[in-house]
């Protein structure tokens, strides 16, 4: 698991039916997350996250070396992914970028998902 990871909202357990549809991303978030991507796309025409997943295998090694979080689990509860956002928040993107193979903009982009996925209370999916 893990090569794509999807921002969800979750329905509370006692609204579910079946397990495997009850995932789902609430409109604000999904329009939230648009938004974003669509000013990151017009000011450098390229973001690491569409609409609502990003390519957890690309950014796998270091979002487990700055928040301690394995992305590759099937699902990331809310609350880790709030804890995330607040450890992510804190790095600097041009001083995080020179110690992987990505950009400072591609860091910014991570911070920019987590942080809307905090704010609206989303988990992360992985998928295969």
């Amino acid at each position: 698991m893990g090569l794509d990871n999807y921002a969800v909202s979750v329905r509370p357990p006692e609204d579910w039916t079946d397990p495997d549809e009850d995932f789902y991303l609430a409109p604000e978030a999904e329009a939230a997350l648009r938004s974003a991507q669509a000013e990151i796309e017009r000011l450098r025409e390229y973001c690491v996250f569409e609409r609502s997943y990003f390519r957890g295998k690309t950014y796998m090694l270091v979002i487990q070396d700055v928040t301690g979080v394995y992305i590759g689990a099937d699902w990331i509860p809310p609350e880790t992914v709030r804890m995330m956002a607040g450890v992510l928040s804190q790095c600097d993107p041009d001083e995080t970028a020179r110690d992987y193979d990505h950009s400072p903009g591609e860091i910014s982009d991570l911070i920019i998902f987590f942080r809307l996925c905090a704010e609206h209370k989303l988990g992360l999916v992985g998928s295969s």
